[in-house]
This record gives C-alpha cells, sequence and structure tokens, in this order.
C-alpha cells in the first residue's frame, strides 16, 4: 500500500471518473474543472470515464503506470466502483498515489483512509489539487486529510474560491462528448457553472461542498465560455449545473438578453439541477424560453412541508401550477422531481404527496418526466445526523454504492422501512404506471432512444416485479 510519507510530489495524474449506476451519463463537470486547473498548472494530466468506456479496468492499468497519481471523484452512487478501481490499482501499482476528492470522500474520509485512498481533498478541489501536485511537503496544503505515523491528519480547511472568474474552462479536450446520452439532448454535450453555492439549506443536500452562500461568475465570463464551448466544441446542449441559478431572477433575465443577441443556432440549455417549485418569475420563465432552454427540473420537496403536520404549502403547489401552465406555453419541458421518504414524512403525508404529485401530471402536459427519489440520509447531511440520532440505517452508507432508485436504506420508530418501500412503489404504480407517462416520454425526440433500453428495465422493476405493494 502506498503512503504518503517519504514519496516524492507527483508531476502527472490520471483522473477517473468511476462506473456508475444510472441509465443516463453526462460528462462529470467537477473532474473537468479540476482536469483545468492541473492542466493551467502545467501539470501533465490522463482522462478515463468510465461511465462510457467499455473494459475500463484494463484501459485503466494500461495507463496508471504512466503517472505519479490518480484521482477519483466520489458520490454515494459510484463509491463501490472506487473501491474496486483503487483496490486493483493498489495492486498492480502500489507507488501510484490514490487522492479522492468530492462530496462523498469529504464526508467519510476517515473511513476511506488509508486502505482505499493516500490523501482526501476536502471540499472545492481546484487549489487544493494544485496546491498538492506542486508540494512536496503535504503538512502545509490546506484542505486535505492523510495518513502519516499511524493516524489520519486533517490540515486547516481551505476558504472558498471567491474569484470564480479566474477558474479555467473545464478541460472538455479530453472527453468524447458525442459519446453522452441523456434524455433527449443533443450531441457534443457538455456542462456550464455560472455560480456555486445555495442559501437554502435542504436537510438532504451536500451544500457543504459549496457552502450556504451564493458566488457569481461575472456574466461576462459566462458568455466568453458559451462562446468557446460552441467554437471550439460545437456544443449544441448545455447543462447548467448551479445550485440555485434562479435564485437572482435578473441576472438570469440579464445573461438569458445576451445570449439571445447572440444567436447562437443550434444550441439548447438545460436546467436539470432543478429549480424550487415557489418561483413565480413569469417574465424570467419567457427570458429563458427565447434563450433556448430546452429542460427545467422542479424540485417539488421545496414545496412540501417540513414539520410532519400536512404534505405541502398550498401557496408553493399554487405557484408550482401556475409555473407549469407558463412552461407549457412557452414549450419548455419540465421533469419534476420528488423525495419519498424523507424523516418528517408519515404515511398520511406521503400519500397526500403522491396525489399532488399525481394531479400536476395529470393536469400539466409540460410535465415529461416524474423522477421519484427514496431519500438517501447522505454522510455529512443533516439527514444523516437526524437519522444517526433517531434512527437505524439498514444499509453501509460509507464503502458501498447507493442509487435513489432502491429500498429504503433507514428507518424511525415511526417511520418503518416497511411503509418506505410500500410508498416508493406505490408513487411509482400511480404516477408512472400510465399510458399517458410513457406517450410524453415517447414524444420527446428520437434521442430519448439511446437511453431507452436501460431505463426501460428500471421501470419494469419498478412498475411490475418488485414486491413492495400488497
Amino acid at each position: 500500500m502506498s503512503m504518503v510519507p517519504g514519496r516524492l510530489r507527483g508531476k502527472s495524474m490520471l483522473l477517473i471518473t468511476p462506473a456508475s449506476y444510472i441509465w443516463w451519463t453526462v460528462p462529470f463537470f467537477g473532474i473537468a474543472s479540476i482536469a483545468a486547473a492541473l492542466e493551467k498548472a502545467g501539470i501533465s494530466v490522463g482522462m478515463i470515464d468510465c461511465q462510457i468506456i467499455k473494459g475500463y479496468k484494463k484501459k485503466i492499468m494500461e495507463r496508471v503506470k504512466d503517472y505519479s497519481d490518480a484521482g477519483l471523484v466520489t458520490t454515494i452512487g459510484n463509491i463501490s466502483s472506487v473501491i474496486d478501481i483503487v483496490t486493483q490499482i493498489r495492486e498492480y501499482s502500489p507507488k501510484t498515489r490514490i487522492i479522492l476528492g468530492g462530496p462523498h470522500a469529504t464526508a467519510v474520509y476517515k473511513e476511506l483512509i488509508p486502505r482505499y485512498a493516500d490523501i482526501v481533498v476536502l471540499g472545492e478541489g481546484e487549489d487544493t489539487i494544485v496546491e498538492l501536485m506542486q508540494n512536496s511537503d503535504i503538512s502545509k496544503v490546506r484542505g486535505i486529510a492523510y495518513w502519516r505515523d499511524g493516524s489520519i491528519e486533517v490540515n486547516p480547511a481551505r476558504p472558498l474560491i471567491e474569484d470564480l472568474d479566474r477558474l479555467p474552462p473545464p478541460a472538455w479536450h479530453l472527453y468524447d462528448l458525442k459519446s453522452y446520452r441523456f434524455a433527449d439532448a443533443r450531441v457534443p454535450l457538455v456542462s456550464l457553472s455560472t455560480s456555486r453555492g445555495c442559501t437554502h439549506q435542504c436537510i438532504y443536500c451536500t451544500g457543504f461542498i459549496h457552502g450556504n452562500r451564493i458566488r457569481l461568475r461575472s456574466l461576462e465570463s459566462v458568455l466568453n465560455e458559451i462562446d468557446y464551448l460552441v467554437g471550439r466544441f460545437r456544443a449544441q446542449e448545455i447543462n447548467i449545473v448551479d445550485h440555485n441559478f434562479t435564485h437572482y431572477t435578473e441576472r438570469v433575465k440579464q445573461l438569458c438578453g445576451m445570449i439571445i443577441q447572440k444567436g447562437y443556432k443550434n444550441l439548447r440549455f438545460n436546467l436539470h439541477s432543478a429549480i424550487r417549485a415557489d418561483i413565480s418569475d413569469t417574465d424570467m420563465f419567457g427570458a429563458m424560453a427565447r434563450a433556448g432552454f430546452n429542460w427545467v427540473g422542479i424540485n417539488l420537496n421545496t414545496a412540501l412541508s417540513t414539520d410532519g403536520t400536512r404534505a405541502a404549502d398550498r401557496e408553493a403547489i399554487k405557484k408550482t401550477k401556475e409555473m407549469l401552465r407558463v412552461f407549457n406555453k412557452l414549450d419548455i419541458k419540465v421533469r419534476l422531481d420528488f423525495i419519498v421518504g424523507l424523516p418528517y414524512n408519515t404515511a398520511e403525508t406521503m400519500r397526500e404527496v403522491i396525489a399532488t404529485v399525481k394531479g400536476l401530471f395529470n393536469g400539466n402536459p409540460s410535465i415529461r418526466a416524474v423522477s421519484i427519489h427514496m431519500a438517501i440520509p447522505l454522510p455529512g447531511t443533516e439527514f444523516y445526523r437526524i437519522i444517526e440520532e433517531n434512527g437505524r440505517f439498514l444499509r453501509d452508507l460509507t464503502t458501498s454504492s447507493i442509487t435513489y432508485f432502491e429500498k429504503a436504506v433507514y428507518e424511525t420508530d415511526k417511520l418503518k422501512a416497511q411503509d418506505l418501500n410500500y410508498m416508493y412503489t406505490k408513487a411509482h404504480r400511480e404516477i408512472l404506471r400510465n399510458p399517458a407517462y410513457f406517450m410524453r416520454i415517447l414524444k420527446l425526440s428520437p434521442g430519448v432512444f439511446r437511453v431507452f433500453p436501460r431505463a426501460l428495465k428500471y421501470f419494469w422493476d419498478k412498475l411490475f416485479l418488485e414486491g413492495y405493494v400488497n
């Protein structure tokens, strides 16, 4: 097992996006941004995206010895793949220094060091990874945890990056951008960040990575990056990955106006990270439509009660209905997201939520997809702390992958796993087992069939095979 002390500083890094167990694939924005920061600092970078490469383990072993370091991004959805890959690297190339980052590693670094990682980058990684690769004395590098003298050391935290404009555009040239698949997205498909952070402190969100305040890029830098994406990569679809893109509505209108003035041809935008359900600025929605927004996600949980006394905030649901009517007129497609089984839910409120979502879907053709998530208390979140103190975990949430599309992973005395599983499958069968739903999916475009086989298996399992519902 390679350990950090005594090793020379690395001068090259193989960045690896692990495999994930979902039916769509998008290039990870975070690791592409890390790659760009390293290249800007003159450090040689290689890239392997296991989401799209067949036989990726063999490819990794063929290349890893050419690099001093291997860096992997971690989420709760790919941690099993991370551990599998790292274990092989340890055996095949024991001198390779393993560096992990991302929200999951940040939260559970104590479970990963030293067996699966020499170093974990805590929080935002662009500045930390560059300093780490350039500095032979890692005790001076802020924002990392590592193994030294038989114990885990944690250096002082690194401040959040304030000047986002100084970060280079993500290193999309390291990717085969035509190989990714997401619903009816056109290719080449890339991602764009105009801000970081979110003022809302949802208990289920890993906001500890980017903080609870919004840091903005200048609109000029955003527009320059769009020019770059279109000019160099012929981008036809751009995913906005901001945590709260629509927080500053006037800023969104201004950006959309700048995009409209540019007159880009065959360029669309998606806002899959989801907007709050209580937004009601119709002028902003109109500007987004004119700028070429094709999809938006709506997080219905932002309209739901958090005290268990009722299923939904009536005023927020009223605003959601108005928003959906506007999106329908503007021909903007909507994905409605909601979570089943948050700790303040009860069987009764979950029934009300399912009925609310069903009513929204039936009455609003702008909703083209509904994403029903099983609640997962992600390590590092307030949700996780609540279950630690008041419930029981039914799965290992630190070193094994969990998706939002499986059985309950926790329970409390008031909310049993059996009830969560029942309501989760009930939601799928009442909302998605509906001919109208499949017709809306099939009308998207021929591109939807690129992800259809894996998606069909998921829906078949959820709607017909799983025995959750009596």
